[in-house]
């Protein structure tokens, strides 16, 4: 697989493969990071264009040459560390693996940098452990068991809800970390207000709008990594706190990504081909019976690493996104 959308691919003959295996060639004689893992880090970064923190741009080719270029100058090494203590058990196809890991991890701190995405993270997080929510099938939110209506549309009547509602918002003196959105119970109260105003469930992007135009605070230009710790209420926050980052869309969009990426060539032909059993077989040489076992054994293997998740509802919602961006083609299941 090559470069796709508009970034220019400086090695069009060469495949990811290929190119992942020059690089643990390189690594394993000694050198760095050369030429060829450059070009894979150029497409494992056009391939994730729609991640918010490249799509946010209004230039997709500029935007992917510069975050490429600074993934490069902040990661490689380590990247290159990893990848040759782990190059004797790598194959190809699980060095391109971890490269998509190492990017996939890099852009979502890059986001939560942001305004938007800290906020999102921390909403995100209150609305997957607070019992007063519910994420439906469309994925959005909503009030736990409530019946929805339909909304508007009117954003400003979400933040007039927003702003009637009293706020606890902790004092903050830190010049190196983003301050707090808020105390963890106003913001549930913000939230139902929120929600009870357009008494319809609303998309996690909607629900950020409205409370950075509630919490103006929360749009500063410090740039503060999620491992420094930045929008902690409390320093005491547990490891359970800290895990549901996977509930966020971004975050369940990457780890579907992730998932994809692992996928060999004959998998995805087999998800592409789901119901055609005969199709499936010819692909790969087997009768019906055989075909339709090498399906269940995908199937089984899915299930398996999107049960591992820590949202695996909204990682599986994600899954023919990824797959689609990835691959180009459809998911016919």
């Amino acid at each position: 697989m090559t470069a796709s959308a508009g970034t220019p691919d400086p090695m069009p003959g060469r495949d990811d493969e290929e190119l992942a295996a020059a690089t643990l060639e390189s690594l394993a004689a000694g050198q760095r990071l050369g030429d060829e893992a450059v070009v894979l880090i150029l497409r494992v970064m056009t391939r994730m264009r729609a991640h918010p923190a490249i799509a946010q741009s209004p230039d997709l080719d500029d935007a992917v040459i510069a975050m490429a270029s600074e993934f490069i100058v902040t990661k490689a090494a380590a990247l290159s560390d990893d990848l040759a203590a782990k190059g004797p058990r790598l194959s190809p196809g699980s060095a391109i693996a971890l490269l998509v890991t190492y990017v996939t991890n890099w852009l979502n701190d890059e986001w939560r940098k942001t305004a938007f995405g800290s906020v999102e993270h921390r909403l995100s997080q209150v609305l997957s452990k607070e019992p007063k929510f519910e994420q439906v099938a469309s994925g959005t939110w909503f009030l736990t068991g409530a019946t929805p209506g339909h909304w508007d549309g009117n954003e400003d009547d979400l933040a007039a809800a927003a702003f009637g509602v009293p706020a606890d918002v902790p004092k903050w003196t830190s010049t190196t970390r983003r301050p707090p959105l808020a105390a963890n119970a106003s913001l549930v109260a913000v939230l139902v207000a929120i929600l009870s105003r357009a008494d319809a469930p609303l998309s996690i992007a909607v629900l950020t709008r409205v409370c950075l135009a509630r919490f103006p605070h929360a749009d500063d230009p410090t740039e503060v990594g999620f491992e420094d710790g930045f929008d902690r209420l409390d320093e005491d926050r547990s490891v359970e706190d800290e895990a549901i980052d996977a509930a966020g869309a971004p975050a369940a969009f990457a780890e579907a990504w992730t998932l994809v990426s692992t996928l060999s060539p004959d998998e995805v032909f087999i998800l592409q081909n789901w119901t055609d059993l005969t199709k499936i077989g010819a692909h790969l040489g087997l009768g019906r019976s055989q075909a339709s076992e090498r399906r269940r054994q995908l199937k089984e293997y899915l299930t398996a690493e999107v049960g591992a998740y820590t949202n695996p509802v909204a990682v599986e919602r994600a899954l023919p996104d990824a797959f689609r961006k990835w691959t180009g083609k459809e998911m016919s299941t």
